[in-house]
């Protein structure tokens, strides 16, 4: 058989040329199917991080929706007419507090918000021992009692909430690792002028925060092991026959304090300014105070003996009194004159303000 001049058997070149373009076509299908493969994969993958951060916002919202209606319900229960309400309020206050102290929701909100809303918790607690406070004295005088900030003995009804209320404060107090970390300043107590005639204030450590207690009542208060600094205000502030045993009461202002008969103990003192603080009848064995600034403070009839303190034995008695026979002591209190008020209070860096508590 003879060839064609171009060298193709019969129907062959065409049917070369349809192989050709069915491979041209499969080959430009296939990298259509690739593309839309690719652009499948894009779209997934901006839905799910769309989808991620519509999760992240939306947990961030209930978190702080969750936080903000349990502020409202331990506000409102801490305003209620129930004892049982009020401490419960008590309680979810300082757990508000310290939900927002966690590393996560500081994250979410800021340091400077957390730090904002421990120092308000630290505020409604003060108002509250403040409030409940004046109250009972108020009662007292109305019953024609005698008694009052340093002087007398109370008549029954200090109500136990108050307790609760020093209970809670000392648990926000040992939050303080986290309010430092925070780096947003130091936080302010103010307890000036309070009624916390034999209260147990044990263990407490005011050293993270500035401390305000002029004119404070700590009568027969237990704080044992309690811990001060050198920005804790007790001036003028009432201790007779207060347990400080085993205090560090290092560099704290106690001019003119009324430590008439208190448990020393063991307490330290180093630095501590005590002008005119009275003293008669304390018990210091074991106690430091060494560089206090004692120079018009009354020692006279104290018991025991302690470091940097030079007394001669004529000036010690020979036992000191039971809590009880001292608070029934009526030469280690008497209706005071009125004391000069501070001309302000402390508060914390920055002020939380009366908005913080509303959103």
């Amino acid at each position: 058989m003879t060839l064609p001049p171009d060298g193709w058997k019969p129907n062959e070149l065409a049917l070369r040329k349809k192989e050709i373009n069915t491979l041209k076509w499969g080959s430009i299908g296939q990298v259509v199917a690739s593309v839309a493969t690719i652009a499948a994969v894009v779209v997934a993958l901006s839905v799910a991080i769309q989808g991620q951060e519509s999760l992240k916002n939306a947990t961030q919202y209930n978190l702080q929706q969750a936080l903000d209606s349990q502020l409202s319900t331990a506000i409102t229960s801490i305003g209620s007419g129930d004892i049982a309400e009020r401490i419960a309020g008590l309680v979810l206050l300082r757990s508000n507090a310290a939900d927002r102290l966690t590393p996560k929701s500081t994250t979410i909100f800021g340091k400077q918000g957390a730090f904002i809303y421990y120092t308000a918790a630290l505020e409604i607690y003060s108002g509250y021992l403040s409030s409940h406070g004046r109250e009972f004295l108020e009662k007292a005088k109305s019953d024609s009692q005698l008694f009052g900030l340093g002087y007398g003995t109370p008549p029954p009804g200090l109500s136990i909430d108050i307790q609760y209320a020093i209970d809670e404060i000392k648990k926000m107090l040992k939050l303080g690792v986290r309010v430092d970390a925070l780096d947003q300043g130091v936080p302010a107590l103010d307890l000036a002028n309070d009624e916390l005639y034999e209260q147990n204030l044990s263990g407490i450590d005011f050293s993270a925060i500035v401390t305000y207690m002029p004119g404070i009542d700590l009568r027969g208060a237990v704080l044992t092991n309690s811990h001060l600094n050198k920005l804790d205000d007790l001036d003028h502030s009432y201790l007779q026959c207060a347990d400080l045993s085993g205090a560090n009461l290092k560099g704290a202002k106690l001019e003119y304090a009324d430590l008439r008969g208190a448990d020393l103990t063991g307490a330290q003192l180093q630095h501590a300014d005590l002008r005119g603080a009275e003293l008669q009848g304390a018990d210091v064995q074991g106690a430091n105070f060494s560089g206090a600034i004692d120079s018009s403070a009354d020692f006279k009839g104290i018991y025991g003996s302690a470091s940097g303190l030079q007394l001669s034995n004529a000036s010690r008695i020979t036992r000191p009194l039971s809590q009880s026979a001292c608070l029934n002591n009526t030469s280690y209190w008497d209706e005071p004159a009125a004391s000069p008020s501070p001309a302000s209070t402390p508060s914390a860096t920055p002020s939380p303000s009366a908005t913080h508590l509303t959103k």
